[in-house]
């Protein structure tokens, strides 16, 4: 498997709530002034703005300090939080397949990139499998020589809001099988050492054929 080196496109995330607000207001807006360029995105604009307005309507309630109130907000932050990560992670797909103009088009989204030295492996390598719906995944996380461990592997086709569970594999390789075609799939992996699951890997993504 052989995976090309892209810098990756950072989401920038917050830490504040107003901070957040204005980010992901700012990344829609970029977002709507190129729809030329980002046809397609996933979540849907509507579904960020509805978010959005969501947390602005939650964080102004939690500043009254009524019970329960400062939990909704961090409900409808993370909401937020996730759909940016999914149009981060729709953008990395296009700057994969433009990587003449990659800096101008994570500009266009609102986002940053971070370059990635070219002799060092990702953590998780993406790529197409043989069969319709197929993709090979490859970790290069560092596992200590004789460990007896498991490799946990997840997807996600809605920007990282939910994940769904892969079979464990003893190597360091899997391939996903039964995705949908032209859709947009992230994916993760942890090395489980004795039932204690390490830390997920950065989330890679890719367009299924």
């Amino acid at each position: 498997m052989t995976t090309a080196h892209h810098p990756i496109v950072v989401a920038g995330i917050p830490k504040s709530i107003p901070k957040l607000i204005i980010h992901a207001n700012t990344v829609v807006a970029a977002f709507g002034a190129n729809t030329t360029l980002f046809p397609s995105p996933s979540p849907s604009l509507a579904q960020v703005l509805a978010a959005i307005q969501a947390l602005e309507q939650a964080h102004t309630a939690a500043q009254t300090k009524a019970q329960g109130a400062a939990q909704v907000r961090d409900v409808k932050a993370k909401t937020v939080e996730n759909h940016i990560n999914g149009l981060a992670a729709y953008t990395q797909v296009i700057v994969n397949a433009n990587p003449d103009q990659e800096e101008s088009i994570a500009r266009a989204a609102g986002f940053k990139l971070k370059r990635v030295g070219r002799r060092s492996l990702p953590p998780l390598e993406v790529a197409l499998g043989q069969a319709p719906g197929s993709v090979d995944l490859k970790a290069n996380k560092a596992v200590k020589k004789g460990a007896r461990v498991f490799h946990d592997w997840q997807s996600s086709v809605d920007g990282g809001k939910t994940w769904l569970s892969s079979q464990s594999t003893n190597d360091a390789n899997t391939t996903i099988t039964g995705l949908t075609p032209l859709t947009v799939v992230s994916f993760r992996h942890r090395v489980n050492h004795r039932n204690k699951p390490g830390p997920w890997s950065q989330v890679v993504s890719i367009v299924v054929q």
